[in-house]
């Protein structure tokens, strides 16, 4: 009851529409979909906000709801938004989701290129810097000259020029505690393509407690040659929800910074070896890795599910044994 209520009363998720309506993509969708890479995409805060008026040529409310792409649409349409449908939040990514749109402008810090945002959905034009690039704007039907529609409300679809990968290399480290390195990353000297920054000291594979190095982790030649002829590479080569998979070429000791939340459960493993997960910019992932040609593998794999799992096989076992003797009884 409790969960109906929630999702059709406080969510608001229920009117009548039709369905062919319903799923019908916007232009930005159908042109955000057609990029086949793996990025992520971003609505501003004021366009998804309920009370930021919007300009379209059909203003219904339900025209004007898809045309803000809200994280739920893009969501059914299997966008990557960097925010999603969620009851209980994890505190660290919406501590950084708003530092990041408490900014004075999306440019104001490097933390678009940390989130892997391709393209951003606005309806404020985003003027001044040159790594954005204006791709779309949804002036269809509207009366005026465009250079003034531009400047209004109307629905801007910007392209990151150069965004980040989902993962990549980094060589350089700070350690930091948590509240510095929150505040150092809203700086915009704060560059996650060059450094990252850690809350405890990395351990390269082998390395001793005391700092010693030991024998590095099992460099691999088996896995083919996709990334020959590079310097260093990061190649994705196979995710599901509970799984992702990437090949790595590095040719010094390096830290593999995946752009996915850091969340208990959560294991990696280097060529099939248990590798530590590091919290690594205040929220995400970072693995330490060996020059050579790797295959490192995320697991979601958590203790708890085990857990509720046998206690779940242990509840029905116990009904179906209460159940049998109860009936032995009656028969008795």
């Amino acid at each position: 009851f409790f969960l109906t209520a929630d999702l059709f009363g406080n969510m608001g998720f229920y009117w009548k529409e039709k369905t062919g309506d319903y799923f019908q993509k916007t232009r930005i969708s159908e042109m955000i979909s057609s990029d086949q890479r793996y990025f992520r995409t971003f609505s501003t805060g004021k366009t998804i906000a309920m009370d930021t008026p919007i300009l379209v040529a059909d203003p219904s409310s339900f025209n004007v709801f898809k045309e803000k792409h809200l994280p739920s649409f893009n969501l059914i349409f299997r966008l990557h938004d960097i925010w999603g449908i969620d009851v209980i939040r994890v505190k660290r990514m919406d501590d950084l989701y708003k530092a990041f749109t408490g900014a004075p402008s999306i440019s104001a810090t490097n933390l678009i290129d940390l989130y892997g945002i391709k393209y951003i959905i606005s309806v404020t034009p985003i003027e001044g810097d040159s790594r954005f690039e204006m791709v779309y704007a949804r002036i269809e039907g509207l009366q005026g000259k465009r250079e003034d529609l531009l400047k209004d409300n109307t629905i801007k679809l910007y392209k990151n020029r150069s965004p980040l990968p989902r993962a990549w290399l980094v060589r350089d480290f700070k350690v930091l505690d948590s509240k510095t390195i929150l505040s150092r990353m809203t700086s915009k000297d704060f560059r996650p393509d060059r450094e990252v920054l850690l809350e405890e000291k990395p351990k390269w594979g082998g390395e001793a407690i005391d700092g010693r190095r030991g024998p590095p982790l099992r460099k691999t030649n088996d896995v083919g040659e996709p990334l020959s002829g590079l310097p260093q590479k990061v190649e994705i080569i196979y995710e599901k929800n509970n799984r992702l998979q990437f090949l790595v070429k590095s040719k010094e000791d390096s830290l593999l910074v995946l752009s996915d939340t850091y969340y208990p459960g959560w294991k990696a493993f280097v060529d099939g070896t248990p590798q530590k997960i590091y919290q690594a910019d205040y929220a995400f992932r970072a693995v330490p890795l060996n020059p050579g040609t790797h295959r490192l593998e995320f697991v979601y794999d958590p203790m708890s599910f085990k857990l509720g799992a046998g206690v779940t096989l242990l509840g029905i076992l116990g009904c179906i044994g209460m159940g049998w003797v109860a009936r032995r009884k009656r028969r008795v």
